[in-house]
This record gives structure tokens, C-alpha cells and sequence, in this order.
């Protein structure tokens, strides 16, 4: 923290630099190291309460020149939550994208349907960094969503586990096939596929078995299709699209190109090789 204190002892006169204190003991020590300088402003604001979050979303709209119904204004508020820069960046992303209409129950509907505590969280977070939704398709938004992951398995697994329990308590087992649990009662010749949305992305894997051993076993895993090369169409990969744009501050040390493919999790070692237009190699970066 004393960097910080420092910068607000002398700040850029053209920056304004925002922190929020949502109240308790953490970070206390530091508000009252910074409400001792005199270039630090400090503004308390009650949390709201009722439908003061409907109201908030409908002044929202309508500061990007938007409209919303009151009954799509609280369903948003129900889908969201109670953090209000995340409601916010709600608002202004159903308002980018629908300019001319009316944001109506079954349009945010569209946009908000699903888990509540998924959308909670996302919400949250979106507000705490003070981004708008579009961030989640980002270098930002794609490590944050990492996170998010983790801790939204860490409560289901709990979940999970006390369901497990319950039924291993009470040997409730009609879930369980067992007809082909044991390799003896296979047939010659077999083969089965898996196909799951893993945290990379989608993930499949194939096997054949010949007499009880593994004659061919093929996948396609996230980071093939992530890292892959231009289709028959030219259509980018992701890893080569999210680096179109992408600023470098020192093209010796090019971390940002690093830190955007390192956002996927690719399952490869991962080196950045910089060439300048006319293909003369200029500089390798490798973290392991």
C-alpha cells in the first residue's frame, strides 16, 4: 500500500483515481493513512434498499439513451444482484447491443436466464473490477473466469459429495449399470467416445479395444482447437484472433503476448517468438 499512498500524496493532475471501500476492517488501515492527504476526497454512500436497485436500473438506461420496462428492470436486479457496478455494466450491455429497443422481461430474459449464483458471482466480480460485460471476452475476462470456475466447483462439489454420502448411507445404488463393469464380459472388439465441455473447451476422446487392450486411442483436446491454424476459410484461431490489436510495450520483452495466450490455459509449453514483416527472427520469450 505505501505505493499507492505515495502516488496520492503527488497524483497526475489529469487522472482521478477511484478506490471503493465496502465497509469493515479490511483496507482500514489504509483509508485512514489516505483520508490524512489533502489531495483525497472521500464520499459515503448508503447501501440502497427496496426498489432503489429498479430505480437505479432505469436511470442506467436511460443515460445511454435506452428504455426498460419496470418488471424487465426487476427481473435484471433478481438476475444480477445487489452490486450496482455490476448492474450497471448490465444495463449498459443490453443497451449497446439493442440501440433501438425497448429492453423488455423476455429480452433480459435472453441475456440472464440460467444458474442464479453463476450469474451472482459474474456480476460481482464485473463490478468489483469496474468493467462492462464485453470484458469477459478478454485476456481479463478469460483468467477471471478461471477463478470464477474453481470456486463455483468448490460448492459443487460440496453439493455433490453430501448427495453422495446420503445415498452410500442408505445403499442406493439403481444409478449404477454394471452389465459391462468388468473386462472380462467385453466383446472382443470394442470402442466407446467422451465428449465433454471441459474448462479449456471442448474435449473428445476415442478408444477402440482389441481383446482387452487398448488397440487405438485418439483426442482432440481445448488447446488443438484454441492454438490451431487457419481453416479451409481462413478463419482465425482463437489463440491468433485475441492477439489481433494487441499493444506491446516493449517488443524485447513482448509479456503481453504471453499474458493473452497464457488467459486460455494451453496445455503446451508456452514460448512467444517475434518476427518483424519482413520474417527476420528478433526475440524469444519462455516462461515454463
Amino acid at each position: 500500500f505505501d505505493g499507492l499512498v505515495a502516488y496520492a500524496e503527488a497524483p497526475e493532475p489529469d487522472i482521478a483515481l477511484v478506490l471503493v471501500h465496502e465497509g469493515g476492517q479490511k483496507g482500514a488501515g489504509l483509508l485512514n493513512r489516505l483520508r490524512k492527504l489533502p489531495s483525497v476526497e472521500e464520499h459515503k454512500s448508503e447501501k440502497p434498499k427496496g426498489n432503489a436497485y429498479v430505480d437505479f436500473v432505469g436511470v442506467e438506461a436511460r443515460s445511454h439513451r435506452g428504455r426498460i420496462d419496470r418488471e424487465a428492470a426487476e427481473y435484471l436486479v433478481r438476475a444480477v444482484g445487489s452490486d450496482l457496478r455490476g448492474l450497471a455494466a448490465a444495463v449498459q450491455q443490453l443497451c449497446d447491443d439493442f440501440p433501438d429497443e425497448p429492453l423488455t422481461t423476455d429480452l433480459v430474459r435472453r441475456y440472464y436466464a440460467g444458474r442464479a449464483d453463476v450469474k451472482e458471482l459474474v456480476g460481482a466480480t464485473l463490478g468489483k473490477l469496474g468493467v462492462p460485460v464485453e470484458a469477459l471476452f478478454s485476456t481479463l475476462g478469460r483468467t477471471a473466469a478461471r477463478g470464477l470456475d474453481a470456486a463455483l466447483a468448490m460448492n459443487y462439489l460440496k453439493e455433490f459429495f453430501g448427495e453422495l454420502m446420503g445415498r452410500v448411507k442408505t445403499r442406493e445404488v439403481s444409478t449404477f449399470n454394471g452389465e459391462k463393469w468388468e473386462p472380462k464380459s467385453w466383446p472382443d472388439d470394442c470402442e466407446g467416445v467422451g465428449l465433454v465441455e471441459a474448462p479449456r473447451g471442448s474435449l473428445a476422446h476415442w478408444v477402440k479395444i482389441h481383446k482387452g487392450a487398448i488397440a487405438n486411442y485418439q483426442l482432440v483436446v481445448p488447446t488443438t482447437w484454441n492454438g490451431s491454424p487457419r481453416d479451409a476459410k481462413q478463419q482465425r484461431s482463437s489463440f491468433e484472433a485475441s492477439l489481433i490489436g494487441t499493444p506491446v510495450a516493449d517488443l524485447k520483452q513482448p509479456v503481453e503476448i504471453l499474458r493473452t495466450i497464457h488467459s486460455f490455459d494451453p496445455c503446451l509449453a508456452c514460448a512467444v517468438h517475434l518476427y518483424d514483416p519482413q520474417g527476420n527472427h528478433l526475440h524469444q520469450v519462455s516462461f515454463e
